[in-house]
């Protein structure tokens, strides 16, 4: 994803995009497993999920164990990875693009403990749809986040709430 700061319109379009990428592979129970910006790909204001070398064949309910190195730093630090993970890297995702954040330092400084805690969202954060949905997709427990299809079932909500925010 290119590193130019986004339009709110911007971030909405392509949240929305990459969302229904999301639940489109997990329809066909897939896991991409590194999803984050790295692996977003913009060309004539279409947004595609790329790089799957990652990704695992999940059944319905199956967990896979993350084996080998650490997780990145927008992945979730979950001890089983299925579809919910993916879900948490797409709350951190949105959470990027909507504060144009461009490097994980950055991010650190505005959710320094996301990994051990639920978000705790500056001030300047709007409350309501925006900062639930991405209280949800960054839950610690992956049973208690949204699936992606639930996602693109509310994308309009998120959409508006996103383009609302003047910052």
């Amino acid at each position: 994803m290119r590193s130019a700061e986004l339009s709110k319109e911007e971030c909405a379009y392509i949240f929305s995009q990459v969302a229904r990428g999301l639940a489109h592979i997990h329809s066909h129970n897939i896991m991409h497993g590194d999803l984050g910006r790295g692996n977003i790909f913009l060309n004539k204001n279409q947004a595609k999920i790329g790089d799957f070398g990652l990704s695992r064949i999940i059944g319905e309910g199956d967990d896979v164990i993350h084996l080998g190195n650490p997780p990145p730093p927008y992945a979730a630090d979950d001890k089983c990875v299925n579809a919910k993970a993916d879900v948490y890297s797409l709350g951190i995702l949105l959470v990027q693009m909507f504060l144009n954040i461009r490097t994980d330092s950055e991010a650190s400084k505005v959710f320094p403990d996301l990994k051990k805690e639920e978000p705790v969202f500056p001030a300047y954060w709007p409350n309501g749809v925006l900062k639930t949905w991405v209280t949800n997709m960054l839950k610690k427990n992956p049973s208690e986040r949204p699936s992606s299809s639930d996602i693109v079932e509310n994308l309009r909500k998120i959409e508006d709430a996103i383009q609302e925010f003047d910052s």
